[in-house]
């Protein structure tokens, strides 16, 4: 997994005692580390949006990038669903890694092969965003 992945910050617009005790992070931006047209992101982020409908689960705004936020893939939080679901929800929109968030910490979960790596805690690295 590309190392940025361990750098990133979350901008979202609950606080942490707002947000469900487990949830998964997966934008549909990038896909496999591909940069596309802002137009295409946002097309990507919208059908995200519709299928997380289709499949009757909660979600929440979050995006994921840098800290000042020059760089920021929008994505959803998402409750009800189990991380194995998130991974494989992170495939279908060709992602390389999703995030899980249970109890204030933070796994980075590749959807491909491999084992989800211990990120931290997600107080630590969220900023509130309108």
């Amino acid at each position: 997994m590309k190392p940025e992945y361990l750098e990133a910050w979350f901008h979202c617009p609950l606080p942490p005692e707002r947000l469900p005790a487990a949830f998964g992070v997966v934008p549909a931006c990038t896909p496999f580390g591909r940069l596309l047209p802002a137009n295409e992101n946002r097309c990507r982020t919208e059908a995200l949006r519709r299928r997380l409908d289709e499949l009757g689960v909660s979600s929440f705004p979050v995006a994921g990038g840098s800290r000042d936020a020059r760089h920021l893939e929008p994505g959803f939080g998402v409750e009800g669903l189990s991380s194995e679901q998130l991974r494989a929800l992170g495939r279908e929109f060709e992602q390389d890694a999703v995030f899980w968030v249970a109890a204030g910490q933070v796994l980075l979960v590749p959807c491909g092969p491999g084992e989800a790596v211990p990120w931290g805690e997600w107080q630590a690295r969220w900023i509130e965003c309108a």
